[in-house]
């Protein structure tokens, strides 16, 4: 099999890379940054429900990521399918789901 475009393994790479992290390290989660948004006003920001419904997603909590940040999860599942979707058609060789970007 001829790797077409490097780019797709490179994303599969680092879920892989996020999943074995989860996996392996257990404090990974409080070792995120920490908002601005936050620490100037006391508020939660929009990013910091996407942080942490992303945190539940990779502790496998669905329910509790949906009451985090319902879009996030969309976003998550749609990726998901849309990246098999890629990877597939990487590997039977068809043309790219992408647009090529030049070189």
């Amino acid at each position: 099999m001829r790797v077409r475009h490097p780019w797709t393994w490179l994303g599969w790479a680092g879920v892989l890379g996020l999943v074995v992290l989860r996996l392996t390290w257990q404090g990974w989660s409080s070792a995120l940054p920490v908002c601005g948004i936050r620490s100037l006003t006391g508020l939660q920001c929009p990013g910091c429900g996407g942080t942490r419904c992303a945190v539940k997603l990779l502790h496998g909590d669905v329910a509790g990521a949906l009451a985090m940040n319902p879009l996030v999860v969309g976003l998550a599942l749609v990726a998901g399918i849309f990246g098999v979707i890629v990877l597939v058609r990487e590997w039977k060789g068809y043309p790219s789901a992408l647009p090529v970007i030049p070189s």
